[in-house]
């Protein structure tokens, strides 16, 4: 089955994070809520990511689109972390 078409896959937190941070996002603010990653290259994008331990496929794939990456560089990446 195609990793994409499961959209019940819960994508870590953790490795969410340094997975965008191979991809020139750096965090520009954390709380106990939320963290904020800011790409280090105009347009300067940033990304707002749920402090959870879990996030959703579908939330990552918005984030994606957003920034016009494809799924499968993205999950490339993802596996690296």
């Amino acid at each position: 089955m195609d990793i994409t078409m499961k959209t019940d896959l819960k994508i870590s937190y953790n490795r969410l994070v340094r997975a965008f941070k191979k991809m020139g996002y750096v965090e520009d603010y954390f709380n106990s809520d939320v963290v904020v990653l800011r790409n280090k290259k105009f347009p300067f994008q940033r990304l707002v990511i749920p402090n959870h331990h879990d996030i959703s496929m579908e939330l990552v794939k918005l984030y994606l689109r957003d920034i016009g990456i494809t799924w499968e560089d993205f999950y490339s990446r993802y596996l690296q972390g």
